[in-house]
Parts: C-alpha cells; sequence; structure tokens
C-alpha cells in the first residue's frame, strides 16, 4: 500500500483536506530523503486537524517519512510514536527501528526491538534487516548473535536474501569471514548484494586477497551478475590491501565501460588504490576527475600518496592549494605525513599547533603520532620525548612503537630502553619490543636480562611475525614468507 500525503493550505480556504492514499501494493515507499520537515509538519496538523491522527497506516507513515528525512528529526518521529493512542503497527515500528539503525544511536534501534516484544508485537522479516544493522554500527556483537538465534527460531533464516545478506554483513564486520562465506554458501539465487557483502566480510577480517578472488568468481557466475558502484570500490580497497594493480585497473577500466559514477567515494578508492600499488600518475589521473566534487577524502588519499611516493612538497602544495576545501582530520594527518617524509620540522609542527585555530580541528593522537615520527626521523628525540609529555592524551602503542624505530635508527639505546618497556605496559605481547630489548641487552652483554626477555617472550609465546614481500607478476601476485611461496592467480579477467 503506497501512502501519498497530499496537504493544501491556503488562505482562502483554511480547512485541510483529507488525507488520501491508494491501495496498489503491499509495500509502502518513504517520502525521498530531502523532505522538507516544514512540510511533514504541515502533514502533521493537517491530521490532527482532520481526525485521521488515529488511522495507524497513514500515521505509520508520517512516523517513518519523519524518521528517515534526516537524523536530526528522529526525537520528532519518535513523540509522534510515543503518543499514538491506537497500538502502532509493525510497520510503524519497523520505520522507527529502521531510522535508529541509521543514526547517530544505533543502540536505540535495538533498544526499541526489545520494548516491541515486550509489549507483545512479534518482529517480522522487515525487522531483522534493520536490528542487524543496528548491531553492526553499534558494535553489539552479543545483540546480533541473539538476533540470529530469533530469526532462526522464526523460519527467516534460509527464504529471506535480505535478512541473509544482512548476517552476511554484521558477520563480516567482526571478522568471521568463515560464518560469512557458510551463509553466502548457502543462498541459491546470489544477487550483486550478496556479493557485496561478502567481499566486504572478506576486507574487513583482512583477507583482501580472499575478496578479490570473490570477485572473480562474481564475474564467472551464471548467470551473470553486473558489478556495481558498491563493488568497484570494496575490490579497489582489496586490490589496495594486496597490491594487485591489474585487478585493479581492470575494475577502473570496468567503471568507465559500465558507465558507473565515479562519485567520491569511488574516486577516492582508487586514488588510494593506485597509491598504495605505485602507480602514482594513474592516481593523480583520477583525482584531477573528481577534485571538483567539493569533498576532502579525495585530496587527503592523494596528498598522503604523494608523501608516501617521496613526493612530499607536491604535497604540500597540494595541501596549501586547498582553497574551495575545507581540510580535515584526515587531510590534515597527510599533510603531517608529508611533512615527516620530507624532514619538514618546523612545518609540520606550525600545522600542529594551527590546526585548530587555522582549520578549526582538535588535534588527535593521529596528528600527534604524525609530529612525533617527524622530531623522530630528523633525530631530535629530545623534543619528540617533550611533545608526548605535553600531549592531552596519553600515548597508545603506535606512537611510541615510532618513537622506538626512531630510537633504533638513530642508536639511542638508554631512550629506546625506555620507549620499549613504556611499549610493554600497554601491549606485554608486542613481538618488537620485546626483540629490541633483548638485542640492547645482548649488545651491552647483560645476558641475564636478555635472558629474562627471552624467557618472558616464551611464557607469553610471543613471536616476531616474518617479514614478507608482495609482488606481482604476469597477472600473479605472490607472497615472499621466509622461502615460502604463496601464489594468487587472478588471470582470465578480460582487459
Amino acid at each position: 500500500m503506497i501512502v501519498r500525503f497530499t496537504t493544501t493550505f491556503t488562505r482562502q480556504n483554511p480547512t485541510p483536506k483529507p488525507i488520501t492514499f491508494s491501495s496498489t501494493t503491499k509495500t509502502l515507499t518513504p517520502s525521498p530523503p530531502n523532505t522538507n520537515i516544514n512540510h511533514l509538519k504541515q502533514t502533521h496538523a493537517n491530521l490532527i486537524r482532520s481526525g485521521q491522527i488515529s488511522n495507524p497506516l497513514i500515521v505509520g507513515k508520517l512516523v517513518s517519512d519523519i524518521a528517515l528525512s534526516s537524523p536530526s528529526n528522529i526525537i520528532y518521529a519518535r513523540s509522534i510514536f510515543d503518543r499514538i493512542a491506537i497500538s502502532p503497527n509493525t510497520f510503524t515500528w519497523n520505520s522507527l527501528i529502521r531510522a535508529y539503525s541509521r543514526g547517530p544511536s544505533p543502540i536505540e534501534a535495538l533498544r526499541l526491538y526489545l520494548h516491541m516484544q515486550t509489549l507483545g508485537y512479534p518482529p517480522n522479516n522487515y525487522t531483522f534487516p534493520f536490528a542487524l544493522k543496528a548491531s553492526t554500527e553499534s558494535s553489539a556483537r552479543a545483540a546480533g548473535l541473539a538476533l540470529h538465534g530469533s530469526l532462526i527460531k522464526r523460519g527467516f533464516e534460509d527464504n529471506d536474501v535480505f535478512i541473509q545478506t544482512s548476517l552476511i554483513d554484521f558477520y563480516g564486520s567482526f571478522g568471521f569471514a568463515v560464518l560469512a562465506r557458510d551463509l553466502f554458501d548457502r543462498i541459491p539465487d546470489r544477487d550483486v548484494t550478496c556479493w557485496n557483502a561478502l567481499m566486504k566480510a572478506y576486507v574487513r577480517s583482512d583477507r583482501a586477497e580472499e575478496a578479490v578472488r570473490a570477485f572473480r568468481a562474481m564475474t564467472r557466475s551464471r548467470p551473470p551478475v553486473r558489478a556495481d558502484e558498491i563493488t568497484a570500490l570494496t575490490v579497489a580497497s582489496a586490490c589496495g590491501a594486496v597490491g594487485a594493480l591489474d585487478v585493479g585497473r581492470w575494475i577502473h577500466g570496468y567503471v568507465g565501460r559500465s558507465r558507473l559514477d565515479l562519485g567520491v567515494n569511488l574516486g577516492t578508492a582508487l586514488i588510494d588504490m593506485y597509491a598504495k600499488c605505485g602507480d602514482i600518475d594513474a592516481a593523480r589521473a583520477v583525482f584531477e576527475a573528481v577534485r571538483g566534487r567539493g569533498d576532502a577524502r579525495a585530496w587527503g588519499a592523494m596528498i598522503g600518496g604523494l608523501a608516501v611516493h617521496g613526493f612530499a612538497r607536491e604535497a604540500l602544495g597540494l595541501f596549501y592549494d586547498m582553497r574551495t576545501v575545507d581540510p580535515d582530520s584526515v587531510v590534515l594527518t597527510a599533510a603531517l605525513s608529508a611533512c615527516s617524509h620530507a624532514g619538514l620540522v618546523r612545518e609540520g609542527l606550525r600545522i600542529l599547533y594551527g590546526m585548530r585555530e587555522a582549520y578549526g580541528v582538535e588535534p588527535t593522537i593521529e596528528h600527534y603520532g604524525c609530529a612525533v615520527d617527524l622530531l623522530g626521523r630528523a633525530g631530535r628525540l629530545s623534543e619528540a620525548f617533550e611533545l608526548i609529555a605535553r600531549m592531552p592524551m596519553e600515548p597508545d602503542v603506535v606512537l611510541w612503537g615510532s618513537l622506538l624505530v626512531a630510537c633504533r635508527v638513530h642508536r639511542d639505546v638508554e631512550r629506546g630502553e625506555r620507549v620499549a618497556k613504556e611499549m610493554l605496559k600497554l601491549d606485554p605481547e608486542h613481538a618488537g619490543a620485546h626483540v629490541f630489548l633483548f638485542n640492547v641487552y645482548a649488545s651491552a652483554g647483560e645476558w641475564a636480562r636478555a635472558e629474562h626477555v627471552r624467557g618472558s617472550m616464551w611464557d607469553r609465546r610471543v613471536k616476531k611475525p616474518p617479514g614478507s614481500s608482495l609482488i606481482e607478476l604476469g597477472g600473479a601476485c605472490t607472497d615472499l614468507l621466509r622461502g615460502m611461496r604463496r601464489t594468487l592467480r587472478w588471470v582470465g579477467l578480460r582487459r
């Protein structure tokens, strides 16, 4: 049933016209997301004056439209919902749960779901996808597991592709890629949304190679499944993680051939992919295509990519060229990274100390970490320690780790020992800190202390992860790991 509000107020005829709706289908279509809130308030007043505020279908549609129009309007929608004179129907409950799941407080969607059942309203197949999304957004793993058990009892798990896709997304967000794959394999008719959920699950679980494999399988599936913008974005991110430049170029070409919209999200993902895979010229080309969109994300990816590739001064030039776009926290982090790579200590500290006043951005631990790395690379270790002491927040293990590297490079054993001990307070199983202390004590001939560190590593089962190199040759991505060779082949993709 599609409900349409038709309200007309004129100075000549102040009597509101009745609200009309048509029973053409069984689905409810929400208003566009840019629906004017003043129009919705006018509709609310019209419903009260016409006496149709007691119609559960119409008031449910009103609550849905208000709640989904903007996250800032959820409180207004909830106030109408709580004052419904008659019992709200399941559609109204679902609309509010959906709105909360998409808003800044997704945990409220779960509370509403529990309240719904407490009052005796059984959830239907539309309720669970919204509740699972709320569990994902609020990192409520236990709640999501309970939802999965509930929908199994109600017989929804194997009969609704939207629920199955939501479950894949839920388990993938918590790193359970194997469970996500098991759910995926049980779906008989997989559309692009199912494939996207699986690939995102692999990316979130740090299994980017599997995401690329899944994409290759999708391109060969029968009946054929057409990739969309979300597919391209996910695969581009996976290619950047494993250095799969050939596949990344293929997906970029597919975007052009399929005339997909090269928006800011996809453009940023491609810039990041090309930069991580070493093709900075291609990253520049993509950036030029999206730089006029007025979004800081693409600028941050390009500035960061230039800095990593040794074009630090070009990166800073691009940063100062942001006349029409306000730098955000990510862009400022990239600019500080560029200063660190170029050894521009004075410029980096000027950006750090001026970002609050100049850009309205409060310095975070990531910004301070870049500044500490900047000072450490320059050999100004005492200043780095002073900066840490003045930080408004406690340093984390990542920040200490960057300083430990600087102490190792500049052979400052005394400070390095102090840093390593600070790291072990935060992360007693940090392999790098253990190894550094062992090497320091061994080189000094203090074998008793060195053996104590080794014993601690043994007791905690701490192992230093082996180094590896990832190369791409002839359509194959090869990971060289201490003489072992793992090869992932993705040949066969049409160029």
